[in-house]
């Protein structure tokens, strides 16, 4: 499996697919991910197989009333191991909800907009890759400084790909009537891509030598096709550890 998820056609579901299955029998049937958190023990190396541990439950809570619905919140977390070695962490929260809406039917559900918002040239919402940074010196880094901005057209493209490159399969980020039917209105980009794009966003400015060891995100709604996503921050603290 990746992610702990069950791929097509696998005969022994997973604890995630039991509690999905149990929520989506009672109507709670609007699934997106709402928290991840990632601790990198170390890098891969090149040659490395590294194994996904299964899907460990903490906590179920709800009902709870949000803004896409009343549903339950389902936190999981997983380990990446080497051998025996342990080399990262993923945690994750998600909402399985019932809809507001629910389309009669596929021939009556909202054709999606996929349009940028007028604000947005489309030549900077357009994507392209990243110039190539130097690792800054931790002596030339001040409190307060700016990390270049990232400015991402979330195209239908991008969150299929996004999704087929981390081997995620729900139906909520490439069918579009089938999301619709839940309440959505359009297809939606999964939390790995979002993860990777931040990733990016870090190492844009941190350059090649620098070791991203773990990151936290929060969605406040998802990314929805025809989104635009924007990416700001600044350095929140500096300090020396271990010399």
């Amino acid at each position: 499996s990746a992610m702990g998820q069950r791929r097509a056609g696998a005969t022994v579901p997973t604890v995630r697919d039991e509690i999905n299955t149990l929520l989506e029998s009672r109507g709670f049937a609007s699934p997106v991910v709402t928290d991840t958190s990632y601790t990198f023990e170390r890098y891969l190396r090149p040659g490395e197989w590294p194994r996904f541990s299964s899907w460990i439950v903490d906590d179920v809570v709800g009902p709870k009333t949000t803004k896409v619905g009343v549903g339950f919140f389902v936190s999981l977390r997983l380990e990446v191991v080497v051998g025996d070695e342990r080399v990262a962490t993923i945690k994750q929260r998600y909402l399985r909800a019932k809809p507001h809406q629910v389309a009669a039917s596929s021939t009556d559900a909202p054709r999606p907009t996929l349009q940028p918002p007028a604000d947005v040239a489309p030549e900077v919402a357009a994507w392209r890759p990243a110039p190539v940074a130097q690792t800054p010196r931790f002596d030339t880094l001040r409190q307060g400084d700016a990390l270049p901005g990232l400015v991402v057209k979330v195209s239908p493209t991008l969150i299929i790909a996004g999704a087929l490159a981390s081997q995620d399969f729900q139906d909520v980020h490439h069918d579009f009537l089938y999301i619709q039917r839940r309440g959505h209105p359009t297809v939606f980009m999964n939390m790995m891509a979002v993860s990777g794009l931040v990733g990016r966003f870090v190492t844009d400015w941190s350059g090649p030598d620098a070791i991203l060891r773990g990151h936290t995100l929060r969605l406040g709604r998802p990314n929805y096709a025809g989104d635009v996503l924007r990416l700001a921050a600044t350095a929140a603290k500096l300090e020396v550890v271990d010399g």
